[in-house]
């Protein structure tokens, strides 16, 4: 007969036994890839308008130092400014060794184009600004339905063979158009896009509909901008303050705040395929009609929590942007 000390060994035995997966599936389970590693992208827009160069370099020391590695800007952020001052701090962007990584965007606006001259005049500009030989991430910012979609697609292989860029990015693209594109790329042997980038929050979801499930089927990341509704789920800003006692901002003192709060439209932008721009005055008529007339959702929302929570994704990678006169702008990132 076992002893009571005996039967406790026993007993942990089996336990161990029972709940010890065999051989092969713990070979199984080591041969699998690690889960999508948690990433924090440093935007940079305010960088050169409201951040001026010293504040600029401190964000990014701040960041650096606290073990993140990507910067996002674009040709069009502070007029150039943002990558005249990202490239003035000696990072050694687009080196081989170099472990901070950096994406830019060109855009079809003020008189500029996809097409391949002005993607190429904007990208090697860019290049130049940021004193890198290439960037990590070429976005288009937005589809310019002027230009043959396969003319911009061509010029960007050839920019990529050219060693210009590492990979390529889509931005504020109808689900149907980043279908149409990875189609293209793939049937031409052209260099398929891997990244989307594109308004995302708690207030603006219209990308779970079709966009999401097309990047997960075309194998893009998904990588979400305006997290806090462009500090509206701050609450640091009031629809009673709406006539100019807030801070300049987002929503208040610019062009901006009239197409987010009174559905005026801003050149093409209101008609992008992105719908989230005429979802920002619907959302807030709504809200200051009803009892949260006094705009302030913080009490009711995280928004980060609720984004990593809820995206319909297998994981999130937040993008964190840099905070602009005491606003913080986030983003998210969510990974496929």
């Amino acid at each position: 007969m076992l002893s009571a000390a005996s039967r406790v060994v026993s007993r942990a035995a089996v336990h161990r036994a029972l709940s010890s997966p065999p051989p092969e599936a713990r070979a199984l389970a080591m041969s699998r890839p690690p889960p999508p590693r948690v990433a924090t992208v440093l935007g940079t827009m305010e960088m050169g308008r409201r951040m001026d160069a010293p504040a600029s370099a401190a964000a990014v020391r701040a960041f650096l130092e606290r073990g993140h590695t990507e910067l996002d800007t674009a040709f069009m952020y502070s007029d150039g400014q943002s990558e005249t001052i990202l490239g003035g701090l000696g990072l050694g962007l687009g080196g081989g060794d170099c472990r901070v990584k950096i994406a830019t965007k060109a855009n079809p606006w003020d008189g500029k184009s996809l097409k391949p001259d002005s993607l190429r005049s904007q990208l090697e500009t860019s290049l130049k600004r940021l004193q890198c030989p290439r960037v990590d991430l070429f976005y288009l910012h937005a589809p310019d339905h002027s230009t043959p979609v396969e003319e911009t697609l061509r010029a960007c292989h050839q920019l990529h063979q050219e060693g210009k860029f590492v990979e390529l990015g889509l931005s504020n693209y109808a689900a149907w158009e980043v279908a149409e594109i990875c189609t293209l790329c793939k049937s031409n042997g052209w260099i398929v896009p891997t990244v989307y980038q594109g308004m995302y929050n708690a207030t603006t979801r219209q990308v779970e509909t079709e966009l999401l499930p097309c990047l997960r089927h075309f194998g893009l990341r998904f990588y979400a901008y305006n997290p806090l509704a462009g500090g509206l789920l701050t609450g640091k800003y009031k629809y009673e303050d709406k006539d100019g006692k807030q801070p300049v901002g987002r929503f208040f003192g610019n062009s901006w705040a009239e197409t987010y709060r009174n559905r005026v439209p801003m050149g093409t932008r209101s008609s992008w395929a992105c719908p989230a721009w005429s979802s920002w005055s619907r959302t807030w008529q709504q809200r200051r009609k009803g009892p949260w007339s006094r705009l302030s959702w913080t009490p009711l929302i995280k928004p980060g929590i609720w984004l990593l929570t809820n995206v319909p994704t297998t994981s999130a990678r937040p993008i964190v942007a840099q905070a602009a006169q005491g606003s913080s702008v986030t983003s998210f990132v969510l990974s496929h």
